[in-house]
C-alpha cells in the first residue's frame, strides 16, 4: 500500500530568503525614495521626463524602420509550424506571420502618443518659466558681470530667453484655444501657432549661440588667470623661512606648509569642477544648436531618430546630475 507523503520545505532556503529579503526591501525602499525626491522638484522633473520622451521618440523611429520590421517579421514566422499533419477539430488557428506588423502599428501609435502627452505636459510647466528670467534679468542687472563681453551676452541672452519663453506660450496657449493668434497672422489660428512656434525657437537659438560665446569668454579668462604667475607658498607664507635653533622648522612653519597645500587641493579641485561643468555645456549646446535649428523651420532638417538621439546628450547629461544632487 502506497504512501502519499507531503513534499517538505527546505528550511536552509527558508533561513536564506529571510536574510536577505530585508536588505532588498531596504534598497527598493531607498531607491523609490530617491526617485521620488527626483520627482519632486520641477527642474529635474523636467530633465527626467525629457530624457523619457527623447528615449521613446528613437524606440518609436527604430521600430518604423523597415529592417526592424523585416528582422521581426522573419523571426516571428519561425514560431508557426511548416507543416501539420493532423489538424484536431475546433482548432484555432493564429496567423502568426501577421502579428508583428500588427503589434508593432498599435505599439508605435501608443508611442507617439505617450511622448506626445509628454511633450505637451513639459511645455505647460514652462509656462510660468518668464517670471524666473526676470528674476533672472534682475540678478544681472544688480550683480553684472564685470567683464564687458561676459556682461553684454549675459543681457542678449536674457532678451532672446524672453522672446523665446513669450512666443511659445502664446503657441501653446493658441493650440488649446486660450488664445486667436490668428487676429495677428494670417492664415488663421493654426498657421499662428505654427509661426510663434518656429520664432520661439529661433530665438532659442540665439540663445544656444550666444552661450557659445560665454563658453569661449569664459575660457579665454580663465586661461588668462592661469599664466600669471602665482606665488602660493610666499601668499601664505609671507614669502619668508621659519627655521629654529636647528635649522629645523618650527611647528609654525609646518602648519603654514600643510595650510598651503590644503589650499592648493581645493584650488585644484575648484578648477576641475569648472573645468568639468564648462565641458558638460559644451556637449549640451553641441546637441541643443542643431534641434533649434531643427525646430527653426517649419519643415524640419533632421529625422525622428536624429532629434532623438540629440536630444538624450541633454538628458542624460542632466540627468546624472540630478540622480547626484538628490542622492
Amino acid at each position: 500500500m502506497a504512501s502519499s507523503s507531503s513534499p517538505k520545505v527546505p528550511s536552509k532556503h527558508l533561513e536564506k530568503l529571510a536574510q536577505v529579503l530585508p536588505h532588498y526591501i531596504s534598497r527598493t525602499n531607498a531607491q523609490i525614495s530617491h526617485i521620488n525626491k527626483l520627482l519632486a522638484s520641477t527642474p529635474h522633473l523636467d530633465i527626467t521626463l525629457l530624457t523619457l520622451t527623447y528615449t521613446l521618440h528613437l524606440v518609436h523611429a527604430v521600430l518604423l524602420r523597415a529592417p526592424t520590421l523585416a528582422f521581426l517579421s522573419r523571426l516571428f514566422s519561425r514560431l508557426k509550424p511548416s507543416s501539420i499533419a493532423v489538424i484536431p477539430p475546433d482548432t484555432t488557428i493564429i496567423a502568426l506571420s501577421r502579428y508583428p506588423t500588427s503589434s508593432i502599428a498599435r505599439l508605435t501609435t501608443s508611442l507617439a502618443a505617450f511622448t506626445s502627452l509628454i511633450d505637451d505636459f513639459r511645455i505647460f510647466l514652462r509656462l510660468p518659466a518668464l517670471l524666473s528670467i526676470w528674476a533672472w534679468g534682475a540678478s544681472v542687472y544688480r550683480s553684472p558681470p564685470k567683464d564687458s563681453v561676459l556682461r553684454a551676452i549675459a543681457w542678449a541672452q536674457v532678451i532672446s530667453c524672453a522672446l523665446f519663453q513669450a512666443l511659445e506660450n502664446a503657441a501653446y496657449l493658441g493650440s488649446k484655444g486660450v488664445v486667436d493668434l490668428g487676429r495677428w497672422v494670417e492664415g488663421g489660428n493654426d498657421r499662428g501657432v505654427v509661426r510663434a512656434y518656429v520664432w520661439s525657437s529661433r530665438f532659442w537659438m540665439v540663445h544656444v549661440a550666444l552661450e557659445f560665446g560665454r563658453l569661449g569668454r569664459a575660457w579665454a579668462l580663465r586661461a588668462a588667470e592661469e599664466t600669471e604667475p602665482v606665488q602660493l607658498e610666499g601668499a601664505i607664507t609671507g614669502g619668508t623661512e621659519v627655521e629654529n635653533e636647528g635649522g629645523k622648522e618650527t611647528g609654525l612653519a609646518v602648519r603654514e606648509a600643510e595650510a598651503g597645500a590644503s589650499y592648493e587641493k581645493r584650488s585644484l579641485d575648484k578648477r576641475t569642477a569648472e573645468e568639468r561643468a564648462w565641458w558638460k555645456d559644451i556637449y549640451v549646446n553641441a546637441a541643443w544648436l542643431p534641434l533649434t535649428m531643427h525646430w527653426s523651420t517649419e519643415e524640419g532638417i533632421a529625422s525622428e531618430a536624429q532629434v532623438a538621439i540629440l536630444g538624450m546628450i541633454p538628458g542624460i547629461l542632466g540627468l546624472r546630475d540630478a540622480w547626484k544632487v538628490t542622492a
